[in-house]
């Protein structure tokens, strides 16, 4: 689904676009993906697993702005992509209910209250789009990830241990979490 564009303030005064992303912006989709990447061993991906070329990226966008069941948004801070996040759903009646949230933030743009404001719009989504819970997982170890979930709601619901194989070689656990709506 296409998400119009809006404007919120970070804490340090910059006006923060918040908005879906275009087909034309692609590649700078890309090279965002790849920064962000390498940049944090928090994400599903890591920076050897960026793949996708530019008409990959092309499709996945136009398919996320066609999407009953999923926003694709991106924060755009003086010029940049400082950001996205994901929120989706099944049309299953079962399921229906339950939304799905993803999230990262280059690190230049943490600490400016990004990610608050863009859980804001998407707890408002999912109220918007009649789900009863917005649901996420993390990586263990990711503190900061944590406390950014708790402050807006969230709260552990279980783990699947060693779902992750660090670049150390050890394992983490999937934290899943859950807010009710």
């Amino acid at each position: 689904m296409k998400f119009n564009e809006t404007i919120v303030t970070a804490k340090n005064g910059t006006k923060i676009i918040v908005r879906s992303a275009t087909v034309d912006e692609a590649a700078e989709l890309l090279d965002y993906l790849n920064k962000v990447s390498a940049e944090t061993d928090f994400l599903l991906r890591g920076a050897d697993d960026q793949k996708l070329t530019l008409e990959d990226e092309k499709q996945f966008i136009q398919s996320g702005l066609e999407s009953p069941t999923k926003y694709n948004i991106c924060v755009f801070c003086d010029g940049e992509i400082a950001g996205t996040c994901s929120l989706f759903w099944s049309d299953k009646k079962k399921v229906a209910h339950r939304g799905n949230i993803g999230i990262a933030i280059l690190k230049k743009y943490w600490n400016l209250g990004i990610g608050t404001e863009l859980f804001k719009i998407m707890i408002e989504l999912g109220k918007k789009n009649n789900m009863k819970q917005l649901e996420l997982a993390y990586v263990a170890g990711n503190e900061r990830g944590k406390a950014l979930y708790e402050k807006m709601g969230f709260r552990e619901v279980g783990r699947i241990p060693n779902a992750f194989i660090m670049n150390d070689k050890t394992y983490r656990d999937d934290v899943l979490m859950v807010k009710e709506l």
